[in-house]
């Protein structure tokens, strides 16, 4: 049996994880909620949300509705004052963010997670994965389709002569 430390389950609730999946028992606030055969399922009702509005000097947070796709999350929010939005995902180079349709200042949380500042309302959040990696990528395979398409024509053309 694996003993899990206390600081190591916190920081899984401070990271947004709701759910782990073991064969071991987890101490509280974690409860098992599924099992099959071997396996559990613990849920943890402290963890923190996906995506929450924080604001300074304050301990208190607002949950944000928020849905994800391949390319992009989008967040909406309504801020009872100026704050930050932290939405629990890695934050990397090739994501940009706007809110309410202008662009912002993309923000890194704790070295790990993207965030943004808002002032005092509602506002929709928009982020998109756009890394110059897919952009380069691309024109290399578009650069060797061309060349590939001379190297037959003039292979072609020389078997003609």
């Amino acid at each position: 049996m694996v003993v899990f430390p206390m600081a190591f389950l916190k920081s899984f609730a401070y990271a947004g994880v709701a759910y782990i999946m073991t064969k071991d028992q987890l101490p509280r606030p974690w409860f098992p909620v599924a099992a099959a055969e071997h396996v559990r399922v613990f849920r943890n009702p402290q963890a923190y949300p996906m995506a929450a509005h924080f604001s300074p000097g304050s301990m208190s947070l607002r949950r944000g509705e928020w849905s994800v796709d391949t390319s992009g999350a989008r967040i909406a929010i309504n801020a009872p004052n100026d704050g930050i939005v932290v939405l629990r995902q890695q934050a990397a180079n090739g994501w940009r963010v706007k809110v309410d349709g202008k662009p912002a200042v993309a923000l890194t949380i704790d070295g790990i997670f993207r965030g943004v500042s808002v002032t005092k309302g509602r506002h929709e959040i928009v982020w998109t994965y756009r890394p110059l990696s897919l952009f380069l990528g691309a024109a290399m395979t578009i650069l060797t389709l061309f060349a590939m398409q001379i190297f037959a024509f003039v292979k072609r053309s020389r078997t003609r002569c």
